[in-house]
């Protein structure tokens, strides 16, 4: 599903327009983001999951093209963790 099937489908079961949900998506995003990566802090959703940095420690690679080792620099990345009952829900299948 890509975020123009999410707007819509919130639509439909909201009764509200689709742009309106748009903005509150999109802000939603915007909120998670900032918070995470400028203001270093997780975010708990209950009953959803959590979205919090973590640090990935440098690490070899290489460059597919051209076969060369190259080492990948340390990084941050958002990393998410559902929650046991969403988690439950994809084992169900």
């Amino acid at each position: 599903m890509h975020l123009k099937d999410l707007q819509k489908r919130v639509a439909e079961q909201t009764g509200m327009r689709e742009s309106d949900v748009a903005k509150v998506l999109s802000s939603v995003l915007d909120t998670i983001n900032t918070a995470v990566y400028e203001q270093k802090e997780s975010v708990k959703i209950a009953g959803f999951g959590k979205f919090e940095l973590v640090s990935v420690k440098e690490r070899k690679g290489h460059n597919v093209q051209t076969g060369e080792s190259i080492m990948i620099p340390a990084h941050e990345r958002m990393k998410f963790a559902a929650s046991k009952s969403v988690a439950k829900g994809f084992s169900q299948g």
